[in-house]
């Protein structure tokens, strides 16, 4: 009886204890959901905080910091607008009584220069135009815009040439600026639309022409 004593008092006071640190260490684990706002709020805070962090890098902007090199290919529609500046340009295969039109294609490689800020474009075309076989070449700065993982709007400018690969016609000099978005399928995949306007030095005048490019764009 006497070592029951002493035994019965050894443990009650370590089971009293035990009692007393499991809900200290269940309330360091779960957070105050009850109180009102307040509670809700601490709630809400605890679960966000405990969640992993998202996948930023999925598509678009957000995978552009590993993936700094797109290619991609597009099918063009391009018109010669119009001619300032001479009375005839019969010489180009170009006339300035109407448009123009000729259909292509086009094959460009992108590297990202500065991440997310600036990015060069080196774009080469083949087009069969009222000129015959035109070769249009485009070296572009261009600024994205890293609206979302599925959109990325852009805007370029920078010098282009034109060649002409039957015949003797001389290369035609020029500027070229771009509006165009990428709009991502997948991590790597996606389509490029893209809104161009050359303006061409002839000798002498200007000719303007537009171009509308669609087609696919890969990650890599």
């Amino acid at each position: 009886m006497k070592i029951s004593a002493e035994l019965g008092r050894a443990v009650l006071p370590a089971a009293a204890l035990a009692l007393l640190l499991v809900p200290q260490q269940a309330a360091a684990d779960e957070p105050l959901c009850a109180g009102g706002r307040a509670g809700e709020r601490s709630c809400e805070a605890h679960t966000q905080s405990r969640r992993p962090p998202p996948d930023r890098c999925i598509y678009g902007g957000d995978h552009k910091p590993h993936t700094r090199n797109l290619l991609g290919s597009k099918a063009l529609f391009a018109t010669s607008l119009a001619t300032t500046g001479a009375a005839e340009d019969g010489a180009h295969g170009h006339h300035a009584e109407g448009p123009v039109t000729g259909f292509g294609v086009s094959v460009f490689y992108e590297r990202e220069l500065v991440p997310k800020w600036v990015e060069l474009e080196l774009n080469v075309g083949l087009i069969d135009g009222a000129a015959g076989l035109q070769v249009p070449i485009d070296l572009l700065l261009k600024k994205p815009f890293h609206l979302g993982r599925r959109l990325t709007p852009y805007v370029g400018l920078g010098p282009s040439i034109e060649l002409f690969p039957r015949g003797d016609r001389p290369p035609l000099p020029g500027v070229t600026g771009g509006v165009g978005v990428y709009l991502w399928l997948s991590r790597d995949f996606g389509l490029d639309l893209e809104l161009d306007y050359t303006a061409h030095f002839l000798s002498p005048g200007i000719e303007h022409v537009s171009t509308l490019g669609l087609g696919p764009v890969l990650h890599f």
